[in-house]
């Protein structure tokens, strides 16, 4: 006799969630997404209000040229740099350049507002874009400090041959590799 109501109540959690579920919950999302600006496919990321080709947020940073903003993943424009375990060799010794990188844009923007201004998606649905903090050019910085390569386009060509002149970051190692023969040997 006592476990009848134990089953009572049991179908009523059953029932009560099953209406919470499908009745309530869906209404309540709807009205807190603001449709304007939802991305409408999985790769079309959450534009600010700006404007509709701006992303800006908090940067969380994934490797030398790739970033997450609003939960958007990006790819810095322009620019090409070393993998999280590329190697290059200084002084006779071998090191890990790819973590400095990543190291060194950490300091510059990690956890800091940027703004990404979009140019593309790429093969892999990232957002293409620049990348700016406080009005400042981060992938021309990267370039310009030899911690990364122009790449794909012209756009940081300039920024490359002073870094390559004044023998900045790679260019100053005995031994440094482009990240795209890099990752292709990494696949072989």
């Amino acid at each position: 006799m006592e476990i009848l109501p134990v089953i009572w109540a049991l179908i009523f959690l059953i029932i009560l969630r099953i209406v919470h579920r499908f009745l309530w919950a869906p209404q309540q999302r709807r009205h807190r997404l603001d449709d304007e600006f939802q991305p409408k496919t999985q790769f079309e990321p959450r534009f600010s209000r700006q404007t509709a080709r701006e992303i800006v947020g908090k940067a969380y940073v994934t490797d030398g040229d790739g970033l997450r903003v609003n939960n958007v993943e990006v790819r810095i424009a322009g620019l090409d740099a070393p993998e999280f375990d590329q190697i290059a060799k200084h002084n006779g010794r071998w090191f890990n350049y790819g973590r400095i990188v990543k190291s060194a844009l950490i300091r510059e923007i990690g956890g800091k507002e940027v703004l990404v201004e979009f140019e593309k998606y790429d093969k892999f649905g990232r957002v293409v874009g620049t990348v700016r903090r406080n009005g400042k050019d981060i992938g021309a910085d990267l370039v310009r400090r030899g911690m990364a390569v122009s790449a794909y386009s012209d756009k940081y060509k300039e920024e490359e041959e002073e870094a390559r002149r004044l023998q900045k970051g790679q260019w100053q190692f005995e031994e440094s590799f482009d990240p795209r023969w890099w990752r292709k040997k990494e696949e072989i």
